[in-house]
């Protein structure tokens, strides 16, 4: 497994420096790339459900401003926020990160990728 990681990097990086050197004089459109994993955290109610959020995000990230519900409005600004969900359904995450230039902005969206079920409702 560790072999396989480091060939995937290799490669993520020849790429890369390929990418870089075909395209003389222009910069990249972002040197940030978002991305995340979650998992229920054992919480000691049946009411609220909490789901902790990791970001995975690879570059010189310096803002997270993080979607946990779908609704379209920052929930968090946390590189590793905490959601507590009450009600059962399906919600969508989005995340967008920001590095130091203005260029370096990229979103990640995961249609219903949380779950909850067991909630009063």
């Amino acid at each position: 497994m560790f072999r396989c990681l480091l060939a995937i990097g290799f490669v993520s990086m020849l790429v890369a420096s390929l990418a870089a050197c075909n395209s003389l004089g222009s910069t990249p459109t972002s040197h940030v790339h978002a991305d995340f994993a979650s998992e229920i955290v054992p919480y000691f109610t049946e009411r609220v459900k909490v789901v902790q959020f990791t970001d995975m995000s690879t570059g010189p990230v310096m803002e997270w401003e993080w979607d946990l519900d779908g609704d379209g409005r920052v929930d968090s600004t946390k590189q590793h926020p905490r959601k507590q969900y009450s009600k059962n359904g399906l919600y969508t995450v989005t995340l967008t990160v920001r590095g130091p230039l203005p260029e370096d902005v990229d979103t990640i969206t995961k249609d219903d990728c949380i779950e909850i079920v067991g909630c009063p409702t």
